[in-house]
């Protein structure tokens, strides 16, 4: 698994299809979110994608991004019973199980901005983070993480 990470609709959303690929909207999850650290740490090789931004997600009482990842094989097709090959159905979710996890996480940068490096530009993708999901709740959109390191 890479280090970067998009954010995919079931759908395009209105206004921005230009984004969309094969009847998804495709949209950057935010640098800063995922290279996320503590104060006063560097990035090692061999650590897990966005270990740091996890552990704070458990620490606020959220669900972690990463449980936002589809659990689409790599390759977009399964076997199934019969033994045909057909296309893997993705996991979407709905924006207000990810607004949860935003706002829990603004909350607890709000009251423990020492606990990250950064944290102006962690917060802001996270506020942008927040836009976003607002407009795919009112538009009914469901969404999904995906590894973008293939893309």
């Amino acid at each position: 698994m890479g280090e970067n990470f998009l954010i995919i609709t079931d759908r395009p959303v209105g206004g921005t299809e230009r984004f969309g690929w094969g009847g998804v909207g495709i949209f950057g999850f935010g640098e800063a979110l995922s290279r996320c650290l503590p104060v006063g740490d560097r990035d090692r090789p061999g650590r897990p994608p966005l270990w740091y931004l996890e552990s704070l997600a458990r620490e606020a009482g959220v669900r972690p991004f990463l449980e936002f990842l589809s659990d689409e094989p790599e390759s977009g097709w399964i076997v199934n019973a019969d033994g045909e090959l057909e296309r893997a159905e993705p996991r979407w979710f709905t924006a207000e199980e990810g607004l949860a996890t935003v706002r829990g996480l603004l909350d607890y940068l709000t009251m423990h901005p020492e606990r990250v490096a950064e944290v102006r530009q962690v917060t802001g993708d996270l506020r942008a983070l927040e836009q976003l999901l607002r407009r795919l709740e009112r538009e009914g959109i469901k969404w999904h993480l995906e590894d973008g390191s293939g893309w």
